[in-house]
């Protein structure tokens, strides 16, 4: 069985239709449940949401032995809950791109994803670029489409070589549409190295 804590967040007594109770404010009150059971407390589970109650689910010992419990041994980014964009606490994810230099002297784009193939709406809240060749005066910056247009989500320095941390002031959102996709924009082809982006799914 699994130990369920609901605790009342609401500024008056909410009812939950499966317990047949309503608690009072501020209550805290501990139940057990079959883990199987949990997914039908649709009234719990509509209170959760509306973040009238929180909960908590300790699995038992034999229930966590079974696996059942866990999460996916693998977990994309496509997995993540997306979030309003004023809600203060959210998963991250990471995207990653590698780059060698080519023949310098000329702009280029590193495609991440091609225009019209972004996958899902991001918000950029970091990102580094770690720099193994640099161009003198040269700059690595994060678009949602080709050439610097588009949507700048990120900008870091290619005149040096190692870390090289985010320039803008700001996080920014990319949004899927036709014509956009993701691309690092580098001042001189010649630059080598990766860019990584942290990143929250938004609704």
């Amino acid at each position: 069985m699994a130990t369920l804590t609901i605790v009342n967040l609401a500024s008056e007594p909410t009812n939950i239709r499966e317990l047949y109770y309503a608690l009072k404010v501020g209550e805290t009150i501990t139940i057990d449940r079959a883990s199987v059971d949990i997914p039908g407390m649709t009234g719990l589970i509509e209170a959760v949401a509306a973040k009238l109650v929180s909960l908590a689910v300790t699995y038992s010992p034999d229930e966590l032995a079974t696996g059942l419990m866990q999460p996916p041994w693998s977990v994309e980014a496509q997995d993540m809950a997306r979030v309003n964009a004023a809600d203060p606490a959210a998963g991250t994810f990471t995207i990653r791109v590698l780059f060698a230099a080519g023949l310098g002297g000329n702009p280029d784009d590193v495609t991440i994803y091609a225009a019209n193939a972004l996958p899902y709406k991001f918000r950029v809240l970091d990102a580094i670029a770690y720099v193994s060749t640099n161009v003198a005066l040269m700059t690595l910056d994060v678009w949602t489409r080709p050439s610097g247009a588009g949507t700048h989500l990120a900008s870091m320095s290619g005149a040096t070589t190692g870390r090289n941390p985010n320039l803008l002031t700001a996080s920014a959102v990319a949004t899927p549409g036709t014509l956009e996709g993701l691309f690092v924009n580098r001042g001189d082809d010649g630059i080598a190295g990766e860019v990584l982006l942290t990143c929250r799914l938004e609704n």
